[in-house]
């Protein structure tokens, strides 16, 4: 046999296995990729991944996946356009309107997209959390001799009783209790001998509690 035949025949034996393989892929071009989360319109904060997911095609090698932002119609942005080997994929969006669309892929043939959309929230910011404000006397205030001191704190909303708190010579070390009162207003008129103190108030409300508010006072 020439060579020119042997280089026919191996030509001939290339060209055949190509077409095999081309004939045994499965055609997907009248199939759908059925999609599964999230669900069509659903609104979830920018806090959590987004899990994209999908069942799986018989028949598809790879997945091809896009995120457009808002939508397909008027694209402003394409934030990903990639081809995945599993039903699912995982990722974080910024706030803002998306459609996400899956196709199944093989060598010879893919599906049309399926879409869906999804909207993205701001986390809402953590509420600060409630102290009672204190305003007379000054934190670190030097009084001179035994006086009464008018001790005041701001209102809290909706807040039922205040406990003030006054300890010698502080808190931290719990040496002596001058006082502990539950009140329902915003002030107390109380004599203090010299030495060092240290007083606190917290509300009591509806939902339950805030911490205590301290304060140090020095009288000489």
């Amino acid at each position: 046999m020439n060579k020119y035949l042997v280089s026919l025949l191996l030509f001939v034996l290339t060209l055949a296995v190509t077409c095999c393989d081309d004939i045994l892929e499965t055609d997907l071009s009248d199939d759908t990729v059925t999609l599964r989360l999230p669900a069509d319109g659903v609104t979830q904060t920018d806090s959590v991944a987004v899990l994209f997911w999908w069942e799986e095609l018989e028949g598809a090698s790879t997945y091809e996946l896009q995120v457009v932002s808002p939508d397909n119609t008027n694209p402003q942005s394409l934030l990903i356009d990639t081809l995945v080997t599993k039903p699912q994929f995982s990722m974080t969006l910024p706030a803002g309107q998306y459609q996400w669309c899956v196709r199944g892929v093989n060598s010879g043939y893919k599906t049309e997209f399926v879409c869906r959309t999804i909207t993205i929230t701001e986390t809402d910011p953590i509420p600060p959390k409630e102290i009672v404000v204190l305003q007379y006397p000054a934190n670190n205030v030097t009084l001179k001799g035994t006086q009464k001191i008018n001790f005041t704190w701001s209102p809290l909303v909706d807040a039922s009783e205040y406990n003030l708190l006054i300890v010698f010579p502080n808190r931290q070390s719990q040496q002596l209790l001058k006082l502990d009162s539950a009140l329902t207003g915003t002030k107390v008129l109380w004599e203090l001998t010299p030495g060092e103190y240290e007083w606190c108030v917290k509300a009591t409300h509806e939902g339950g509690e805030t911490d205590y508010v301290c304060r140090t006072l020095t009288i000489e």
